[in-house]
């Protein structure tokens, strides 16, 4: 949308651009709703002018001006709807999982994931409070649940750690090459990824 080439003028309705920006299912009348409408006066927004609303129809005797209070009651929704988008922002994903892949002063139990469970990689570590157990023991569900989240945490770590072995690794091949040093050479070829093995043996879960 281009406000400056469409309302370049001074004659607009705001009215048109909230419509234009929210949609006039949120607001069907403009945005102090369905019988309030703003004007403008001394050139605009752009110019040093400002708007006002004021009420039309339903009663009270013509043009009646809002009061600020009902003004802000009316967009109370849409500033709590603001509200909400922005503290959505920045929520680490993982706060409310009930493990840690690393150990930490809340997740300090270690845990494997178990053995011969359809869909879950077995003897992946991770870390839980100590009631744990009494928590998840007695519901399956969750704890498969749990185990599933465990192992997309792992593979993510697992796939960022691999790349960082195969970097190390071909900067080693590389120095080693031009240093014309073959045992090195072959060490650094022949050293095991161990995180890229990780990533190979959990992929199918996945």
């Amino acid at each position: 949308m281009n406000f400056r080439r469409q309302y370049y003028n001074q004659d607009f309705d705001p009215n048109d651009i909230f419509r234009e920006v929210f949609g006039s299912a949120m607001f069907p009348g403009g945005p102090g709703g369905p019988n309030v409408r703003m004007y403008t006066f001394g050139g605009g927004f752009g110019n040093g002018g400002f708007v006002r609303m004021h009420r039309t129809g339903g009663g009270g005797g013509g043009n009646q001006e809002e009061p600020p209070q009902n003004v802000l009651m009316q967009l109370l929704p849409l500033i709590i709807l603001f509200m909400l988008s922005f503290m959505s922002f920045g929520i680490d994903e993982t706060s409310n999982l009930p493990f840690s892949l690393s150990p930490t002063a809340d997740f300090s139990v270690k845990q494997l994931t178990r053995s011969n469970i359809r869909g879950i990689a077995p003897d992946v570590s991770y870390y839980v409070r100590p009631n744990f157990k009494r928590l998840y023991r007695r519901d399956p569900s969750r704890l498969y649940n749990v185990e599933k989240n465990v192992i997309r945490q792992f593979y993510g770590k697992a796939e960022k750690n691999c790349l960082a072995e195969k970097r190390n690794q071909n900067q080693r091949i590389a120095k080693y090459r031009k240093e014309k040093d073959d045992e090195k050479l072959k060490k650094a070829y022949e050293k095991k990824l161990q995180w890229c093995e990780e990533l190979t043996r959990i992929k199918s879960y996945v």
